[in-house]
């Protein structure tokens, strides 16, 4: 008869084991967010450099567990940027650029510019798996400023030109990395997460 109460008090003080996975997870998430700020001042190349940095500090010993905070906020800025912002370049979106001031109006121009001289790409290398060329506006470095710009336009992760991992994203990723099921309620994000290979 004494255990019970003992499980119950346990459980008072120390919260069920939900609760502590709930706990750590959220822990988890503001490790990701911590990285954020400094995460989206990188350039497109250097955010493409991260994976090779990635990988030679977990080559010279750094465990992947102990990374994957960082990682998941380079993942983050990522998949905001190639699956969302990105596509104020994208014809079928026709995105108005008079919406932006003086200096971001200078910047997309630019960009558009060298976008247009560009011709589309062949599918191989880092491009391997296209079926078709890789359009230029899909590859060609959009400035950080710009990016930053599209997000003060549309502060919310709502495509199409937003599409910033949500929190319960990042915990949905985790849970899956560690070989355990996740379960997402419908409005979760669960498409987007098989879209970009979490």
């Amino acid at each position: 008869m004494g255990v019970p109460v003992i499980s119950s008090i346990g459980r008072k003080i120390f919260g069920t084991r939900n609760d502590r996975l709930v706990k750590r997870y959220m822990r988890l998430v503001d490790q990701v967010s911590s990285y954020e700020t400094d995460t989206r001042v990188l350039t497109d190349e250097q955010l493409r450099a991260k994976t090779i940095e990635f990988r030679k500090r977990i080559d010279d010993g750094e465990s992947a567990t102990d990374l994957m905070p960082e990682v998941f906020a380079v993942a983050r800025e990522a998949m905001d940027r190639a699956v969302g912002i990105r596509n104020i370049f994208n014809p079928i979106h026709e995105f108005d650029p008079s919406v932006l001031d003086g200096a971001a109006r200078q910047l997309f121009d630019e960009t558009k510019a060298t976008i247009d001289a560009t011709e589309p790409l062949a599918p191989e290398k880092e491009l391997l798996g296209n079926v078709d060329p890789v359009p230029a506006w899909l590859f060609v470095d959009i400035p950080p400023a710009l990016y930053e710009a599209i997000r003060e336009l549309h502060p919310h992760s709502k495509p199409p030109f937003r599409a910033r991992p949500f929190d319960v994203q990042i915990i949905g990723a985790v849970v899956l990395y560690e070989g355990r099921i996740a379960e997402m309620k419908t409005g979760e994000g669960k498409t987007i997460q098989r879209k970009s290979g979490v």
